[in-house]
């Protein structure tokens, strides 16, 4: 199957124009009607023109012209004297042909780049129709850099770029929700204090690592990028040996997909006759993990009947879905209008004319998941059908679909990874194409919001966060021009995602020059990576600004920063830069999320009060603290701040340094689908208290919930009032971020089971597995921090169960790893260990089948077992009867 449009869009970006050599004279999109110039003593105006060429550039405030002569290759530039800030002016630009710049202002203009919390329109965020109906703000101009990537640095931004007004049409302009949402507040805090006109470039692009927005001769002085430096030097100067490789990749994948896809058989499953009437309905957007295919990986098409409205047939129109997990390939009608294979990017294609002639179409996704979650998954307001004309119309694809499965991705061919420039990958790649066409026209400075899509790889963000922000302010020639960015909120990350990694590297480079942070931790949304609240980003990156650029006196402009720990005997004293006014809690909640480490880099819980002007922690399972950090998961937003009311940032004292136990199984991870709604209603039955027995554990003690381990469960533990805090898939840092979360809060048990670590040596179904010492650390982990919560709970650990059949290398790791654990705890009389290995296993060290059923799980006889076996210790423990 061939694909005309992918392959016209990779030979753009590999073949991007370098500035052709023209008679007339051009400029550069960035210099045009109602544009702002940066207030100062001169401004850049350049373009292209024949060679030899002479030109000349007047401004309507001097009659003495700058002059310039195009070079060989036809560019020229002149640096012509700037007015006082205001306007409207107007620029003469004249060589064979004349070009005459009108309503052209003087004032401040300000870079608005990252990723989708920086793309997010207003329209798209909080108070939108309020918002837009009040953005009538003619000293304010926007400039919306078009979305395209190159290999090499391009001269010219790809078409339709201009200045607007900012009007309430032109705010609402662009796909999801119009222009920056964030640099739109941002800016207009700036006009109403400065009193002077804004000028507002936005050039961002959701899903998008930094890596992707800096310079290459940068990125190569850092390590970790070799190999993608290598493949961009390929596509820049070779890409006819790329595009004839990627297209014998894709048609031989595609020759396999088709062999094995249903989907593609007789009739297509996009066939615009097709009979879907029998297929059965989904809602979306939602995770496969949250409906009856949450095992499932694999192929599943979905097709969805929209009536057009009569204004819209026959027009272009635009469909949006969300983000789509993994890889999506989407027609309507029978017109493919786009693929991708990025998980967590928002999908929005175009819809030809062609299309949408007639009453209806069919939307037909065809979506393939190769781990993970899988689905369509974003929000409903990013589900939608519009008029190209008319964004502000829109008709919602939110709610039912009808849906089918057609292939098992264990029988599908993988994708080919092909070669080409991307968005997601590419290094260098949004630089080249939508910053460096950019230069030299002047800035003030630059706001950033992005980081998420670093999350994999937090330890690198620091150094290349550094170098990106160095790589502009050098292509600018302007060595300290300023740079504030907004810091990522927590959200319930996908598993490997560190985001916390990536927050603690954003306030690591408070320290580079001429930089500034904003915190947005109370701002967030745990279950909504892109929050609504947008108006308090922009303020207070704008109040940053003021404060740092323009030396206004705003108040407070950050939350507390972390600035220095003592050790004080079995206490750590810390301090904070951004005080003012004091610290404090948010209102109505304890002082929480503060953790102790001892020499051993394990974190357990501490508690935390607040002293005057510090933050003193203590831990009873901590004598000699030497490390400790602060909101340290995905999700945890803290309840730190200063007086003025703004959050302080999570920090790590030991976090990418020597002496840093980086062993995962110790660090809290979250999941999300039924694995929050689970943590949800196991923290409300522990909030009713009333617990003696609290099992905790993954998916052995899950188990006890099945029907056929009732009876068991009810003869032994009904009458000792037991709490199971089992979950399936469960390790050891799962376990972690669930007791600091509140699954133990408003109980007292007397005993507590715990049975954890089976998973975390499964390298196959998990991305890392663990040895013997990193499970026996997580399995110590968890014990003290049930100890820290519960200190006159007594814990009856469990070695974990023997796995497999017969004698292997995961059992004897598990085994060794509960050996670990005992001996380290050997010390505390309030833990107990027992191993009921032997329980389970024949003389051979095989296991029956009919005990457990797939080797690892105890069936109902094996769970009888389990529970005679266990009887003694625990009714030694609860004082109590034991059960005949």
């Amino acid at each position: 199957m061939n694909h005309p449009r992918l392959f016209a869009s990779f030979a753009c970006a590999l073949f991007g124009s370098t500035g052709l050599a023209l008679a007339d004279v051009t400029l550069p999109a960035v210099l045009g009607n109602h544009g702002v110039l940066q207030a100062g003593e001169t401004a850049a105006i350049w373009g292209w023109a024949a060679p030899g060429e002479a030109v000349t550039v007047t401004g309507s405030w001097t009659t003495a012209p700058a002059e310039a002569v195009a070079d060989d290759e036809g560019r020229w530039r002149v640096e012509i004297p700037l007015p006082e800030p205001g306007g409207p002016y107007s620029i003469t630009i004249e060589g064979q042909n004349r070009i005459v710049l009108e309503d052209m202002l003087v004032g401040e203009v300000w870079i608005c780049s990252g990723q989708s919390n920086m793309e997010m329109g207003v329209g798209a965020a909080a108070d939108a129709e309020r918002e837009i109906a009040a953005a009538d703000h003619p000293g304010i101009r926007l400039f919306r850099v078009p979305q395209a990537v190159s290999a090499r640095p391009l001269e010219r931004l790809s078409p339709g770029a201009a200045w607007t007004i900012c009007s309430p049409d032109t705010i609402a302009q662009g796909n999801w929700g119009g222009f920056s949402a964030v640099g739109y507040y941002f800016g207009r805090r700036l006009n109403a204090e400065l009193g002077v006109p804004i000028g507002l470039i936005h050039t961002n692009w959701g899903g998008t690592p930094a890596e992707s927005w800096t310079p290459a001769d940068v990125l190569e002085g850092l390590d970790g990028y070799e190999d993608r430096l290598a493949e961009r030097a390929l596509l820049a100067d070779a890409p006819e040996k790329v595009e004839a490789m990627n297209r014998a990749r894709l048609a031989e994948w595609e020759s396999e997909v088709a062999r094995q896809d249903a989907g593609y058989g007789e009739p297509r499953w996009y066939s615009a006759d097709l009979d879907d009437s029998e297929w059965a309905t989904m809602d979306l957007p939602v995770n496969w993990s949250e409906t009856d295919l949450r095992d499932f990986d694999g192929v599943v098409w979905y097709r969805k009947n929209v009536s057009l409205p009569q204004g819209w047939r026959g027009k272009e129109l635009v469909l949006e879905l969300g983000p789509i997990d993994d890889e999506d390939r989407t027609w309507v009608g029978e017109t493919q209008v786009g693929e991708g294979n990025v998980w967590n990017a928002a999908r929005r294609y175009s819809v030809p004319a062609s299309a949408a002639g007639g009453e209806s179409v069919v939307v037909t996704v065809r979506v393939l998941d190769k781990d993970g979650p899988g689905g369509i998954f974003g929000s409903p307001d990013q589900m939608a059908l519009y008029a190209a004309d008319a964004p502000g119309e829109r008709l919602s694809l939110a709610g039912p679909w009808r849906y089918r499965v057609s292939s098992d991705v264990k029988a599908q061919a993988p994708r080919p990874e092909l070669l080409g420039v991307s968005a997601y990958g590419t290094p260098a790649s949004l630089y080249n194409a939508m910053i460096h066409p950019l230069v030299p026209f002047g800035i003030q400075g630059a706001i950033w919001y992005q980081g998420e899509a670093n999350a994999t790889a937090p330890r690198r963000y620091e150094p290349l966060f550094r170098a990106m922000i160095e790589g502009w302010r050098s292509a600018w020639k302007q060595p300290a021009f300023p740079f504030y960015y907004a810091q990522i909120a927590p959200f319930l990350y996908w598993p490997g995602s560190d985001s916390t990694g990536v927050r603690e590297a954003q306030r690591r480079t408070l320290d580079h020059p001429n930089v500034g942070m904003v915190v947005t931790s109370d701002i967030g949304n745990l279950h909504d990576i892109h929050p609504q609240n947008k108006q308090d980003v922009g303020l207070r990156l704008a109040n940053v600004a003021l404060a740092g650029t323009y030396g206004r006196e705003v108040g407070a402009v950050s939350g507390p920063i972390f600035r220095s720990m003592q050790v004080d005997g079995e206490r750590a004293r810390l301090t904070f830069d951004h005080a003012e006014g004091g610290l404090s809690v948010r209102p109505g909640t304890e002082l929480s999320s503060f953790e102790l480490a001892g020499a051993d880099g394990i974190f357990l819980p501490a508690e935390a009060t607040l002293e005057k002007e510090e933050v003193v922690l203590h831990c009873s399972q901590i004598p000699a603290p030497v490390a400790a950090r602060y909101a340290w998961s995905n999700t945890s937003e803290g309840n730190l701040m200063n007086g003025a009311g703004l959050p302080a940032s999570c920090f790590s004292t030991i976090w990418n340094e020597e002496g840093e136990n980086r062993n995962t199984a110790l660090v809290p991870m979250p999941k999300w689908g039924w694995w929050w709604g689970r943590h949800q209603e196991k923290r409300a039955l522990a909030a009713k208290g009333d617990v003696d027995l609290v099992f905790i554990g993954d998916s052995i003690t899950h188990a006890w919930e099945d029907a056929g381990a009732r009876e068991t469960w009810n003869r032994y533990y009904g009458r000792r009032r037991a709490l199971n805090l089992g979950f399936s898939g469960d390790r050891t840092e799962n376990v972690l971020w669930r007791l600091q979360n509140g699954e133990l809060d408003g109980i007292s048990p007397k005993v507590a089971v715990v049975m954890i670590g089976t998973n975390n040596t499964d390298g196959v179904n998990f991305p890392t597995a663990h040895s013997a010492e990193e499970l026996a650390e997580g399995i110590v982990a968890v014990c003290k921090t049930i100890r820290v919560l519960l200190p006159n709970t007594q814990i009856l650990l469990l070695a974990p169960f023997p796995y497999g059949e017969t004698p292997n290398p995961r059992r004897a790791t598990n085994h060794a790893a509960g050996q670990l654990a005992a001996a380290a705890l050997a010390g505390d009389e309030r833990i107990r260990f027992a191993d009921l290995s032997a329980h389970f296993l024949t003389e051979d060290e095989t296991i029956d089948r009919e005990i457990m059923p797939d080797f690892l799980h105890p069936g109902p006889k094996g769970q009888a077992i389990w529970a005679q076996a266990m009887e003694p210790l625990l009714s030694e423990l609860l004082g109590d009867a034991p059960v005949k």
